[in-house]
């Protein structure tokens, strides 16, 4: 029997083991639009007076980031975050992206084979003969999963890099290892048992 398991965004179901690990943090340091930084920024002569002269009288600094307090500072960010998770999972249908994918199942009760162990609804991948890796995301934590430690670590470095090469932080030290007794996530504590299945 595999292993079956519940988090905050959705059930899956892995024929080897559960390895989640925590990847990535975000904060409030998304670009601001550039047609708002002009408006952007505060007046900090009195702090900076030796600037002012003949040729400088009022010394500005401006925003190029979210701002706090401004209102639609958190619409920029969860915008900006989405777009980001999906430029991490990229192009599923290339067979050497760890998300990789070629077959959607349907588990639906009524169906000639049903069955009640297994997700309603999963991707698989075909070519490995194993549900597809996947990450997921609570508030501001990111976790990745797969069937096995290289599909875990496969997974891991995909989305570490795109989060660099997006330019946003990744919490390095945060990381621990592919794991099946992971920490508590999302209001839940979850022990995968290879052969047994998840406990949640």
């Amino acid at each position: 029997m595999g292993t079956k398991f519940l988090l905050a965004y959705g059930r899956f179901h892995f024929e080897k083991c559960l390895r989640i690990n925590l990847v990535w943090r975000y904060r409030l340091n998304y670009a601001l639009d550039l047609d708002i930084r002009q408006y952007a920024g505060v007046d900090i002569t009195e702090l900076d007076a030796d600037k002012v002269g003949s040729t400088c009288k009022r010394v500005l600094e401006r925003w190029t980031r979210s701002l706090m307090g401004f209102k639609p500072s958190p619409y920029v960010c969860t915008q900006t975050f989405a777009w980001s998770e999906e430029i991490i999972v990229g192009d599923v249908s290339t067979s050497e992206n760890p998300f990789y994918w070629d077959k959607l199942v349907l588990n639906l009760s009524g169906m000639e084979k049903y069955d009640p162990t297994m997700p309603r609804v999963y991707r698989w991948d075909s070519i490995r003969g194993v549900m597809a890796s996947f990450f997921g995301t609570y508030i501001n934590n990111n976790r990745i999963g797969g069937a096995s430690k290289l599909a875990c670590n496969n997974t891991l470095r995909r989305v570490a890099s795109k989060i660099n090469y997006l330019g946003q932080q990744d919490k390095a030290r945060k990381r621990g290892q592919p794991t099946q007794t992971p920490r508590p996530w999302a209001g839940a504590k979850c022990i995968s048992v290879e052969g047994e299945g998840l406990y949640v």
